[in-house]
């Protein structure tokens, strides 16, 4: 009889022993899910305030471009030129074009005979 009451003592401290042990780690495992729904509560938190300032930054930004928008002005200013230069002719270059032909083959102007009219 003593040794069937020692054997279930056993029994029983390694299952007090078991029960602790998953009751210790269950606890512990409920105490890191706390921290970490604390720490996503912050970071949530820190989030909404940077998107606020950021909101608040955007509309001051879009507010003084709105400003700049209405009081911009385009002025626009032609320059009539007139050339008083026949285009239609039979000549394919005018005494300028000539010119410039002769100045790039080293040419004198005096030495090239230029195109009656």
């Amino acid at each position: 009889m003593i040794s069937l009451l020692l054997r279930y003592k056993w029994i029983l401290m390694v299952a007090v022993l078991a029960a602790t042990s998953y009751g210790g780690w269950t606890a512990r495992s409920w105490y890191d899910d706390s921290q970490d729904l604390k720490t996503q509560a912050i970071v949530k938190e820190l989030q909404d305030a940077f998107r606020s300032s950021e909101s608040l930054q955007a509309r001051t930004l879009e507010n003084t471009l709105q400003e700049l928008k209405a009081n911009e002005r385009i002025i626009e200013r032609e320059k009539i030129k007139i050339i008083d230069r026949p285009v239609y002719r039979n000549e394919c270059l005018d005494a300028d074009g000539v010119h410039l032909l002769n100045s790039q083959r080293g040419v004198k102007d005096s030495d090239t005979t230029e195109p009656t009219d």
